[in-house]
């Protein structure tokens, strides 16, 4: 019991998401994938959808999690574009700004 008192609150609201049921008789690698949509930004009726899928151990629940993935994969690509782009335009003010310091000091 003491390797599941860190994730009691998790387990409570993913147990009230209808997520997981019973956390001793599933596998606790289920904790881990339900982290992970939620970190890709997922919404809660999406991981419900990805975890109907995946209980219904078909191709075509493959296939539905598989397209949920991708969806949200692409997501996070145009996040770090985002990032990616507000991040040049931040070593250019800090270049700008050391050049003006070298021009001043001349």
């Amino acid at each position: 019991m003491a390797e599941i008192e860190p994730y009691a609150e998790k387990i409570r609201k993913y147990q009230e998401n209808g997520w997981i049921r019973n956390f001793l008789e599933e596998e606790p690698q289920k904790l881990e994938v339900i982290d992970l949509l939620i970190k890709l930004g997922m919404e809660p009726e999406a991981v419900t959808e990805y975890l109907a899928a995946f209980l219904e151990y078909s191709p075509a629940g493959r296939e539905r999690q598989v397209r949920l993935l991708r969806k949200y994969r692409c997501r996070l690509l145009e996040q770090i574009h985002e990032k990616q782009q507000i991040l040049d335009q931040l070593d250019y003010y800090i270049s700008s700004l050391k050049k003006e310091e070298t021009v001043d000091e001349t």
